[in-house]
């Protein structure tokens, strides 16, 4: 984890040099080239299973739409069609009784964003960091790090010069996990997607 954040730290600082340089599209040309924004997502986390050794049993947590939320915090550059910026997220992942669960990312992330109509746009964007998934079970609590993806996409429209709001679909994924506690192990494939939205303040 300590290498995806040190690798986005680079380009971050890459594109703050020549972020600035590039002019956003004509219609944003006097905006600043720095954003920061924030969104919340209801989400579905997907395929968590849980067997345990030590009881012989198989637990299969069943989430469904809007049992987690995941919460942003992005800081970046504002380039000419798009932005690129590195992303916090906080995922709750509801609990399965005596057992809770959460996860967060950190992520560089990018989007491209295109003109639809006046100050409407549509958005397209992608990510690649690390996610920590977490349990706790009755106060003890054990963690795994995953290689994540982010993939987003929605409209967003711009409320004068120096802030937009933006609506859309995001989806994380990480691939398959195995979570080792010490009543048993939590298995399955890290899925988080649903309904978001945010608002971006240009400075």
């Amino acid at each position: 984890m300590k290498k995806i954040v040190s690798v986005s730290l680079a380009v971050l600082f890459v594109v703050s040099v020549a972020g600035p340089a590039w002019a956003r599209d004509e219609t944003r040309i006097s905006r600043g080239a720095y954003y920061i924004s924030g969104g919340t997502a209801a989400t579905t986390p997907l395929d968590i299973l849980f067997s345990s050794a030590v009881a012989s049993t198989i637990v299969d947590v069943d989430f469904s739409l809007g049992d987690a939320r995941e919460n942003t915090l992005a800081l970046g550059f504002a380039l000419q069609d798009g932005k690129v910026g590195l992303e916090y997220a906080a995922i709750s992942l509801g609990d399965g009784g005596s057992d809770e669960f959460s996860a967060s990312s950190i992520m560089i992330d990018g989007c491209y964003e295109k003109l639809l109509l006046g100050s409407l746009y549509y958005y397209l964007g992608a990510g690649i960091g690390a996610v920590t998934i977490s349990h706790d079970h009755l106060g003890e609590k054990d963690e795994i790090q995953r290689l994540a993806y982010k993939f987003r996409g929605g409209l967003l429209m711009d409320l004068g010069k120096s802030l937009s709001v933006d609506v859309g679909y995001s989806y994380l994924w990480s691939g398959d996990f195995d979570l080792e506690t010490s009543q048993g192990t939590w298995s399955g494939n890290f899925i988080s997607h649903g309904a978001t939205a945010g608002v971006s303040i240009y400075f």
